[in-house]
Formats: C-alpha cells, structure tokens, sequence
C-alpha cells in the first residue's frame, strides 16, 4: 500500500515538474531581452535564443561553457565577482 501511494506521488510530482518546466522554457523562449541561467561557476546552462550571444553564436554552442569563453579575462572575472555578490551565492568550489 505504502508503495503505491509513493509510486502515485512520484507521478504527480514529475508531471508537476514537467509542467513547470515547460512554462519556464516557453517563457524563456519568447522573452525579447537577452537572458541566461548560470550554475556557481558561472557556466551557461541555459539561454533563450534570441539572446545568444546578439547572434554570434547558438544557444547550444554557449552550453556548458563558462564566462572566460566569451569575455577577457578581466571582464570574466568582473562578471563573476558580481554574479557572486549579487546573488549572494556563496564561493564556488573549485571547479573538478
């Protein structure tokens, strides 16, 4: 009994999740500004695709890279130093 109310839970809670994530993707699609999610590396792992990078490049070629693709490595740092403060993340760990 216990297992089916776990199993009917899960279910609920990944249809939930699936819904959510398909109104954030919609949204993120069709936003006129450029906008980007970021992990504590500040490796892209997201973008809507009229923000890459104004053209220069497609949402997945910015995937998985981090700010020191795209920017000198004194902006990089700028950005990386900001995107820690502003967004109270704590340190990153260094990077495997």
């Amino acid at each position: 009994m216990f297992a089916a109310r776990n199993d009917r839970l899960r279910s609920v809670c990944k249809l939930s999740l699936h819904d959510e994530h398909s109104m954030l993707r919609a949204l993120i699609d069709n936003m006129p500004d450029f906008m980007y999610v970021k992990d504590i590396h500040s490796v892209y792992r997201g973008e809507c695709p009229r923000g890459a990078r104004s053209g220069e490049d497609s949402p997945e070629k910015l995937l998985e890279e981090p700010t020191l693709t795209f920017f000198p490595r004194e902006l990089a740092d700028a950005y990386f130093q900001d995107e820690q403060k502003r967004y109270a993340i704590r340190p990153a760990p260094p990077r495997p």
